[in-house]
């Protein structure tokens, strides 16, 4: 870089520098950055220094870095500076996400409705708009921009996903099972279309449907696991392991690596919610969710659903269906895990209310309550603290398995700060060869929050931390986490 910028500054001067050498800048200013000095450069350097015929792509691509760098309002000013009468559908895009950052979420519809009207970006910027509209809480609506980008293109699987979380009415489903009926048709050899459809079978009330789709959907797209299929007379069975949480926790990013693993077969919806929430709907619905192998195939199934550790029920049901399960719950600082969730509802599901004021509702109430209460309780509030006291829910599932061996407990922290160790750990409990090095190249943290943490008011946060502190002394003990580090 040193050797280039001799030349960056000639071309500067002259007016004609190119969007790909202000790409090596952005570069150079990564390694050692300057927010003041930025400031002051960027709009002249982008309105004079670039020539006029790459001005368009060099600021557009300036604003995705700055967003990318979670610069939001930085990204925002230096769009402003595109020519908007020769923007196309990519710069549009890039506004409405700037837009959504920034909580004008008027202005960030509009952005992103202008985006669709160009055929390369219809996709992307109907997905954003469904994710929008899922932020605030309309679901329905949400739902008709999400089915309008599978419809341009079914590949992405976060879409579906998105779409999945969606709580849509009753009509709203009818479309919903159209399209993937539909796309079933057109892709039969498709595990996921007919996973999908299994999904809103159930929820239209239609279960022997929906066990029958379900269990039809997990005998594709196996690979040279096909081969290790049971019979298909033979009655299903429940999973071999379960991830039980927490919430923001590191669930997701978790379980899709062990996805990666060809002993392994992890349900492609992750979150089942059986044990905590649809238990009604009975051992042979669930059983069939889970494809059955051959005895002896080494091959092993599972599912995460984070809600199942608090859940009071929980225990006790998985025990019960699955006596010999093996468990996994990685514990994440309980505080910030906390914080985390009521951000990720304001953001996904249009929670009204700053975290500040949901928590010291919830510590009010909580506080109020005994061991024994607490351990009973119903859902108070957002659930976030509730979630974080994780010694009681920890207590339930040790006093539940059989064997203290059934249940590995994991930090959230030191999984993603040294990954291959607990990796390994992982794969020793399930029984597998515990080198995890073939399959680090998937490991990948997913589902972040992507907004900053909320900071809270020292006072409160002191209070927090010191209410969660006296219930999570064995949960720290048995993460290897010293109560210093989470509650320093």
């Amino acid at each position: 870089m040193p050797a280039l910028w001799p030349i960056l500054r000639r071309q500067a001067r002259r007016g004609n520098l190119n969007a790909s050498q202000v790409f090596s800048l952005q570069r150079a200013f990564q390694q050692k950055p300057n927010w003041k000095r930025l400031d002051r450069w960027l709009k002249p350097l982008l309105t004079e220094a670039v020539r006029a015929d790459d001005r368009q792509t060099a600021i557009l691509q300036t604003g995705i870095w700055l967003r990318q760098m979670r610069e939001f309002e930085r990204a925002h000013h230096c769009l402003d500076l595109l020519n908007w009468r020769k923007a196309r559908g990519q710069a549009f895009l890039q506004r409405g996400l700037v837009l959504q950052q920034l909580n004008q979420i008027d202005a960030a519809q509009k952005a992103l409705r202008r985006s669709c009207r160009d055929g390369s970006s219809f996709a992307v910027a109907s997905y954003h708009l469904g994710l929008l509209h899922r932020s605030t809480g309309e679901f329905d609506q949400a739902a008709r921009w999400l089915l309008r980008s599978l419809k341009r293109d079914a590949n992405p699987a976060h879409v579906h996903t998105v779409l999945q979380y969606c709580r849509c009415s009753d009509d709203m489903l009818r479309p919903i099972v159209r399209f993937y009926e539909q796309l079933h048709r057109r892709h039969p050899e498709r595990a996921l279309p007919l996973q999908q459809l299994s999904l809103y079978q159930q929820r239209q009330g239609d279960l022997i449907q929906a066990g029958k789709t379900a269990q039809k959907s997990v005998r594709l797209e196996l690979g040279q696991r096909t081969s290790l299929l049971a019979d298909e007379d033979l009655a299903p069975t429940p999973p071999d392991f379960l991830v039980l949480g927490v919430p923001k926790g590191g669930t997701t990013s978790l379980f899709a690596w062990l996805r990666e693993h060809p002993q392994i077969w992890g349900h492609p919806r992750k979150e089942l919610h059986f044990f905590d929430g649809d238990y009604h709907l009975g051992e042979a619905w669930y059983c069939a969710q889970f494809p059955r192998f051959q005895d002896g195939s080494g091959i092993l199934r599972g599912e995460a659903t984070p809600n199942v550790f608090s859940h009071p029920e929980a225990p006790a049901r998985v025990t019960q269906l699955i006596p010999d399960v093996k468990t996994m719950v990685l514990l994440r600082d309980p505080l910030e895990r906390a914080v985390s969730w009521v951000q990720h509802l304001q953001r996904l599901e249009g929670l009204e209310g700053s975290v500040e004021s949901w928590l010291s509702q919830e510590l009010e109430s909580l506080q109020s309550l005994d061991a024994d209460t607490l351990a009973r309780s119903g859902r108070i509030g957002t659930g976030a603290l509730q979630d974080s006291l994780y010694d009681i829910h920890l207590q339930r599932w040790r006093s539940s398995l059989p064997s203290s061996q059934q249940l590995l407990v994991i930090s959230s922290e030191r999984l993603f700060s040294q990954p291959s160790p607990q990796l390994s750990e992982v794969l020793g409990f399930l029984g597998l060869d515990s080198d995890p090095e073939p399959w680090m190249q998937a490991w990948v943290a997913r589902n972040v929050n992507p907004g900053r943490r909320s900071t809270l008011p020292k006072s409160l946060e002191s209070e927090l931390r010191a209410f969660l502190q006296s219930h999570c002394q064995q949960s720290a003990t048995e993460t290897k986490e010293s109560p210093v580090g989470w509650f320093e």
